[in-house]
């Protein structure tokens, strides 16, 4: 479960880093690396990558990997948030679609950005009996109001195992 969580996770945080990489001066942006380190702490990944690992090179070619590394280098443009630069490291080193090499860098973001009150998933679930219901906004919009029924727990794991089939009412309705 935790590595379930783990893995999804670090999916969503590698669908942010498709955002560019935004200019900004010094002066608003105190929690930031410069552009030269920047650009160094991604060449050196690089260099390191291809030094430690047994195949850097299994599923996607070096040509590849140079041409992603140029594009990562590209989208800095003046210092860089260090929070939007942890998600360029996990996007240099998930490219390769290959295992054992891993960083935590964006995790301690994740938890300054909860512990300042931030959210992860921005709902919150409740059950009452059988039913599955939002407890809280779940958003900026009025889509789920507290009390919304997500699901029938019975009702889903009768169709989920075939019992019967689906019906509308059994998930996302009020």
């Amino acid at each position: 479960m935790t590595f379930r969580l783990a893995r999804t996770f670090l999916a969503l945080l590698l669908l942010a880093t498709f955002a560019p990489a935004h200019a900004q001066t010094a002066d608003d942006c105190a929690n930031c690396y410069t552009e030269q380190e920047a650009r160094e702490d991604l060449e050196t990944l690089y260099a390191r990558l291809q030094q430690e690992h047994v195949n850097l090179f299994a599923r996607r070619s070096k040509a590849d990997y140079d041409a992603h590394l140029q594009e990562l280098l590209a989208r800095i443009d003046g210092p860089v948030p260090r929070a939007e630069f942890h998600l360029m490291l996990h996007d240099a080193m998930a490219f390769g679609n290959i295992g054992h090499s891993k960083t935590e860098a964006a995790l301690g973001d994740v938890f300054a950005h909860i512990g300042n009150g931030g959210k992860i998933i921005p709902i919150s679930i409740v059950y009452r009996g059988e039913r599955m219901i939002t407890d809280n906004w779940t958003g900026e919009g009025a889509t789920l109001p507290p009390g919304s029924r997500i699901a029938d727990r019975g009702a889903w794991r009768d169709s989920c195992f075939g019992v019967r089939e689906p019906r509308k009412e059994d998930c996302l309705c009020r």
